[in-house]
């Protein structure tokens, strides 16, 4: 019986062993996941930031384009009014000599 004992308490022990190596491994595999997690969250801010960055400098580039198009559509606006005034000139002239 306390050989009986004996085996069992070593069983025990061995089995508690294999427990503790087999924790010690998982806990080894959980910090190296959590390590490969944390660098690939790096890289995705990393990539956010950069986007973020893109986003901006399109968005500055659409408000020069914006103001461009604004002055081009102004100056175009006082070319047809100028061009209308000289028409209407010309038909006044026109009209002038064509009484004399």
């Amino acid at each position: 019986e306390k050989k009986d004992k004996e085996r069992r308490l070593d069983k025990y022990r061995q089995s508690e062993e294999a427990r503790k190596e087999r924790r010690e491994r998982l806990m080894g595999r959980l910090k190296e996941r959590r390590e490969e997690l944390q660098e690939r969250i790096k890289d995705i801010g990393a990539r956010r930031e950069e986007c973020l960055q893109d986003m901006l400098r399109r968005l500055e580039e659409y408000e020069d384009l914006s103001e461009q198009l604004l002055r081009v559509a102004g100056e175009d606006q006082r070319h047809l009014t100028t061009q209308h005034a000289v028409e209407k000139e010309a038909r006044k002239d026109k009209e002038a000599v064509g009484s004399d």
